[in-house]
C-alpha cells in the first residue's frame, strides 16, 4: 500500500502540491487526471524523490519512507514525459547500464534488457542509438528503463503520448500485466477514456490540491491481443 499523506511541494513562494492525500493499493491503477498545471506532473516528481516536499509524508507498506533516499529508489521506477534516454547508446546500452547502476549483475542486465525489448516490440531496434529513434519508441524505451530494476511501484507520467494506436493498446497489455504481478502504479493522463478500463481509480487534481476523487468503473477484459506472460518479465 502507497499512502500518500497531506503532501504539500512549494517552488520559490508558488505551492504547487496543498495537502495531497491518497491510498494505492498494491496491484493498482491510479490516474492522476486535471487541466494543465494542475499539479500532476509536480506529484509524479514528487513521489519520484526528484523535487523535494515541504510537507506532508509517504508511506509504504506502513512505514514512512525517505523520498529519494536509496531503498526508495529500487522501490520506485519513474518515466518522465520528456525524453529519458541517452542519445549516444543504444537502446540495449542503456537498459544494461540502468540495471547496473541499481546493482545488477551484467549477466541479469542483459537478459531483462533483451526480455523488456521483446514485450516492447523493440527488439528490431535493440542497437539502434536512441538518437536515432522516433519519438514513440523512445517513449516506450523510456519506459523499459522504468521497469528494468524491477520496482514495486510505478509513476508514469503521459505515458500514450506519442505512441502510435499499436503501441498504445501495448501498453495497456502492460498495465495489466504489473497489476496482476501487485506493482502499484500511478499515471499521470489526458487520455482517461482509453485507459479507464485498465484503472481502478481517478484522482483529480485542481490547482494543486485534490479536487474528486472516484472509483473506476468495471475492468475490461482482456483484447485479443497478445497478453504478457509472466516468464517474459519474470522478476516483475
Amino acid at each position: 500500500m502507497l499512502s500518500i499523506v497531506e503532501l504539500c511541494c512549494s517552488l520559490g513562494k508558488r505551492r504547487v502540491l496543498e495537502s495531497v492525500s491518497a491510498e494505492l493499493p498494491d496491484g493498482s491503477a491510479t490516474l492522476l487526471v486535471g487541466a494543465n498545471g494542475a499539479g500532476k506532473t509536480t506529484l509524479l516528481r514528487c513521489l519520484s524523490g526528484l523535487v523535494p516536499t515541504s510537507g506532508g509524508a509517504v508511506r509504504w507498506n506502513g512505514t514512512e519512507t525517505r523520498l529519494g533516499g536509496d531503498d526508495w529508489k529500487r522501490t520506485v521506477g519513474f518515466a518522465p514525459d520528456g525524453d529519458a534516454v541517452l542519445e549516444d547508446l543504444t537502446a540495449f546500452e542503456q537498459l544494461v547500464l540502468a540495471g547496473e547502476l541499481f546493482g545488477l549483475p551484467s549477466s541479469s542486465a542483459r537478459e531483462r534488457a533483451d526480455s523488456l525489448l521483446a514485450v516492447l516490440d523493440l527488439t528490431d531496434r535493440r542497437d539502434a542509438q536512441a538518437g536515432s529513434l522516433s519519438s514513440g519508441t523512445r517513449k516506450r524505451l523510456a519506459l523499459a528503463l522504468a521497469l528494468v530494476h524491477g520496482p514495486s511501484v510505478v509513476l508514469l507520467d503521459e505515458p500514450l503520448n506519442g505512441l502510435d494506436v499499436a503501441g498504445a493498446f501495448r501498453f495497456v497489455e502492460l498495465v495489466r500485466f504489473l497489476k496482476s504481478r501487485g506493482r502499484t502504479l500511478v499515471v499521470a493522463t489526458h487520455e482517461v477514456d482509453f485507459l479507464a478500463g485498465v484503472a481502478d481509480s481517478l484522482l483529480e487534481l485542481e490547482r494543486g490540491a485534490v479536487a474528486r476523487r472516484r472509483e473506476a468503473g468495471p475492468q475490461a477484459a482482456g483484447s485479443e491481443r497478445r497478453a504478457i506472460r509472466a516468464e517474459e518479465l519474470p522478476w516483475l
